[in-house]
């Protein structure tokens, strides 16, 4: 008997286990539904968590991803020149390997270099969370000055927020001043001199972002333009996110996707100028363009009145640096073009009034463009586009007639064999009346380089 009746209890105490499990089950699926407490404590322990776990993965590598990617080439420094057919100057290059900004002349040749890596500029940074070591932060975009002053924005992979700050250089890299806020990937300058800068923070919804509750249910990643004066002094910011939300190219349905609260990833800011402005009722010099990749949509703001005033899309997918032309193109870096069974990357040329692409360039069959991140172009005084080709670590020139008639490869790698390269974030050319501080002093110049 009294095997019988444990038996019974064993089978009770067995149905009272999974009857509970059932009803904690049911209650789970009901407060994720309903989102009801304690679901977003929960589920934001576990992004955290996550997070942490990648964050660390990722410090532990010495080749870490994003930062270096494989290469086939064998090539260092200047790989190609059509010296008749390229154009003339200097070329600024920032990349992932460290906190350099290089200038290079057609030859290949390195004729100056600016090195302030984070922990020299930031000895003890309060604005970037957690410890981030040296090579994981890099100058994502530099502007030269004529008297060789660097203006950086530094970034990292390791951390969100990824915006470590600005910085300006003087041409021997020592620190002029520092703005201590997450500003990340591209910055402009206005014809009075002041800075506009992508910027971005952590948002933790309200009650009152009713709006922005059918975007994400998790804390976003807030876009911001802030306004510095040309000291560093912040005179402004606002948010592209509120602008956006507040205007009527805004679809909540086309913005509800799962990216970790990243809804809108600005990756490029432009100031623009009146040639842009006049094909174009709606904007006025002085508005700024913004690129918001995870929405594939390139929007004009107004930063007096913090309003969208104009917006369009392209026949593109996570695209970066969209040039305003003096002809009311775009021209635009497609990362993820796609041209019937391939899929790689191009430039385009894109007429928002047409909706017709008028040029492009995807590289040639044996050295396809392909970047999956970052990457921009700049179209040159005499029609040539010069293409940086963040992922394949190069920067090329091109012709309008699809030639390519430069082409400079990162002479930097790593990995135990030497199949890696870094990643080469963005490239501009500068006239050489643009920087006359090349003519100063060339023998502490050359110095300055080593």
């Amino acid at each position: 008997m009294s095997n019988q009746s444990s038996t019974t209890d064993r089978f009770l105490l067995a149905g009272c286990i999974l009857g509970l499990a059932g009803i904690a089950f049911l209650y789970g699926m009901v407060t994720a539904i309903r989102q009801a407490p304690p679901y977003r404590t929960v589920r934001d322990a576990w992004i955290g968590l996550t997070a942490l776990r990648a964050q660390h993965e990722l410090l532990a590598s010495p080749w870490p991803a994003y930062l270096w990617t494989p290469t086939e080439r064998s090539e260092r420094g200047l790989a190609f020149s059509q010296t008749d057919r390229a154009e003339s100057g200097y070329t600024v290059y920032t990349t992932t390997h460290d906190g350099s900004a290089r200038l290079v002349d057609l030859a290949g040749n390195e004729v100056h270099r600016w090195t302030a890596p984070f922990r020299h500029v930031w000895p003890n940074p309060q604005h970037v969370p957690g410890w981030v070591p040296d090579h994981f932060v890099h100058m994502r975009q530099a502007h030269v000055f004529p008297n060789g002053d660097l203006l950086a924005v530094y970034s990292t992979t390791a951390n969100t927020p990824s915006g470590c700050g600005m910085a300006k250089l003087d041409r021997d890299s020592n620190v002029l001043w520092t703005y201590d806020g997450n500003a990340h990937h591209d910055f402009d300058l206005g014809p009075d001199g002041k800075i506009f800068a992508l910027t971005h923070q952590l948002r933790h919804l309200t009650d009152d972002d009713q709006e922005l509750a059918a975007l994400s249910n998790i804390p976003l990643i807030e876009d911001q333009v802030t306004i510095l004066s040309p000291q560093g002094d912040e005179q402004k910011t606002f948010s592209v996110l509120d602008a956006l939300v507040a205007s009527p190219f805004f679809r909540a349905l086309l913005a509800h996707v799962d990216r970790y609260g990243d809804i809108t990833h600005g990756n490029t800011i432009d100031v623009l100028g009146p040639e842009f402005a006049s094909h174009y009722d709606t904007i006025s010099p002085g508005d700024v363009m913004v690129c918001l990749r995870n929405l594939d949509l390139m929007v004009v703001l107004n930063p007096e009145n913090e309003t969208v005033v104009w917006a369009t899309t392209g026949p593109w997918n996570h695209p970066h640096d969209p040039d305003p032309l003096a002809n009311g193109n775009l021209l635009v870096f497609d990362n993820y073009h796609v041209r019937g069974a391939q899929h790689g990357s191009a430039v385009v040329e894109f007429n928002p009034r047409s909706r017709q692409v008028e040029w492009s360039y995807a590289g040639s069959s044996d050295q396809p463009l392909r970047s999956d991140i970052r990457s921009r172009q700049q179209q040159l005084p005499g029609g040539n586009v010069l293409v940086t080709d963040s992922d394949n670590g190069r920067l090329l020139e091109v012709a309008r007639d699809g030639a390519m008639v430069w082409e400079f490869l990162n002479p930097e790698r790593g990995g135990e064999n030497e199949e890696l390269i870094p990643v080469v974030c963005g490239g501009h050319r500068y006239a050489a009346d643009e920087l006359p501080f090349l003519r100063l002093k060339p023998n502490s110049l050359a110095a300055a380089t080593h």
